[in-house]
């Protein structure tokens, strides 16, 4: 089961999105999920990582649909939101996960 579903809206900013996913491969790489709900005025294409998922909300529908499709999605045992213009420490995600399993 992946312990992690990390759910990100995002609407034309994909230069944000890309610096966001260089952050979160290493937690990708080890069983984490990423499901991005975008609503861009073109869609965003292939992303190159791993264990991500796009779900495409027609513009102008917003965080809010984009957010609930994306949590609809998540597989995981927690679902983190995090949105696409915070660059998390490496160690941010881990930490809530070894938190969330200890309390």
């Amino acid at each position: 089961m992946t312990e992690i579903s990390i759910c990100t809206a995002t609407r034309n900013r994909p230069d944000a999105l890309k610096q966001l996913g260089q952050r979160l491969v290493p937690l990708l790489a080890h069983g984490g999920e990423w499901i991005i709900g975008e609503g861009n005025d073109q869609p965003l294409g292939v992303l190159d990582f791993p264990s991500t998922y796009v779900i495409r909300v027609e513009p102008p529908d917003g965080a809010t649909r984009a957010l609930n499709a994306c949590f609809q999605r998540a597989q995981a045992k927690y679902v983190v939101l995090l949105a696409d213009d915070v660059l998390p420490y490496v160690d941010t995600l881990q930490m809530a996960h070894d938190f969330m399993e200890a309390h």
